[in-house]
């Protein structure tokens, strides 16, 4: 399996070695893999249709117009230059790769980053997949840095107006209130009043 990307009208391969997806097998691995295992494989390798990617160009075909890339040596170099200019604080372009209940997987320069449900917005998110979308970009900041472990923190939240300084002026205890259900869980009802 590959991916097949396309730059203007020339069509190129990315073979599975070099996706750059994390936790997906090299070929000679693949083909070892039960049908079931393969079928999963390729899910997540089709997570990425549609979505913008980086490639270097590693061979041309010119009589057939077509190319080899890798994803995994672009995002290996754009992830360097990345880390090198990176600090707490800063405002940055995070494009979200992949989406779960409870996190996404956002893009910033070439280096992948878990982004949990607390850090969207202000307030309960009970599934994260019916508040992002794959490919949507916005702006986040780097809240922490782990240099050593190669770990970066980003919030979509930080950069929202906080609703919490002025609440005790605009709610008091036995007041009533008309509120959205956001979220359920076993012992409780989250409700957004704003």
């Amino acid at each position: 399996p590959c991916l097949r990307v396309q730059i203007g009208t020339i069509i190129g391969i990315v073979p599975i070695d070099e996706t750059g997806i994390k936790n997906i097998p090299s070929a000679e691995e693949y083909m070892l893999f039960s049908t079931t295992e393969k079928q999963a494989v390729i899910r997540r390798m089709e997570r990425q249709i549609g979505l913008p990617v980086w490639v270097i160009i590693t061979a041309v075909d010119r009589e057939n117009e077509i190319f080899v890339a890798s994803r995994k040596i672009a995002l290996e170099h754009i992830s360097e230059k990345t880390w090198e200019k990176i600090q707490e604080g800063d405002i940055v372009l995070a494009a979200v790769r992949e989406i779960f209940p409870a996190n996404a997987i956002v893009d910033i320069g070439g280096v992948s980053v878990l982004l949990p449900a607390r850090e969207i917005r202000h307030g309960w998110v009970d599934d994260l997949r019916d508040e992002l979308k794959p490919g949507e970009i916005r702006q986040a900041k780097i809240i922490k840095i782990d240099r050593e472990n190669r770990k970066v923190e980003v919030s979509f939240k930080a950069l929202l107006p906080s609703p919490w300084p002025d609440c005790l002026k605009r709610y008091e205890k036995g007041g009533l209130y008309a509120g959205i259900v956001s979220g359920v869980r076993e012992n409780s009802v989250f409700v957004d009043l704003e």
